[in-house]
């Protein structure tokens, strides 16, 4: 979480990339981040800003200007295909964009990484809640056997205490 919002802060302050009008940064249109974290809209500026020059406001947002060059690395034999993508204008929205896709990316985004590591710490604390379960079962299993021979030890002591009674009044009796 502290990584999916400081990189969304980074992104939200940072400017956008290669545009070249009034406005390059949202806080020069009414947006930005308050004391505890959350974004902040002064209407009142962002009115100003789009009233003023609305193409430079627009830009800010949607710049959007890319270019892509291959390049090929023959070995003896294999040839290894790259291709370099290079932004030279990329407003707000597109950054947020491929922040977002960055995070949440299936295979190695921070959000997809850190939901396998709490299954994996989830998965652990599943098994050690199975492997103390089953000590308990040999533990109870081990008392139930102690506490069934108790009772029959205290059971022939009463009989035993029952038989000393019988024995001892019928002593009486021949004194």
């Amino acid at each position: 979480v502290a990584r999916v919002r400081q990189q969304l802060i980074q992104t939200a302050q940072g400017g956008a990339k290669g545009v070249t009008g009034r406005y390059r940064y949202l806080t020069q249109i009414g947006v930005r981040f308050g004391k505890d974290g959350q974004l902040s809209f002064d209407e009142l500026k962002f009115r100003t800003a789009y009233d003023t020059d609305p193409e430079a406001v627009k830009e800010l947002f949607t710049a959007y200007e890319v270019s892509s060059t291959n390049s090929n690395s023959p070995v003896e034999g294999v040839t290894v295909e790259s291709t370099t993508t290079t932004y030279g204008k990329l407003g707000i929205g597109d950054q947020f964009d491929q922040v977002l896709k960055k995070l949440t990316n299936p295979v190695d985004g921070v959000t997809t990484i850190a939901d396998k590591n709490l299954q994996e710490q989830l998965d652990g604390l599943n098994e050690r809640i199975e492997r103390f379960d089953a000590r308990l079962l040999v533990r109870r299993k081990r008392y139930e056997t102690q506490f069934a021979a108790m009772e029959i030890a205290l059971a022939k002591m009463q009989s035993q205490q029952s038989s000393l009674g019988a024995l001892t009044a019928n002593m009486g009796m021949y004194r």
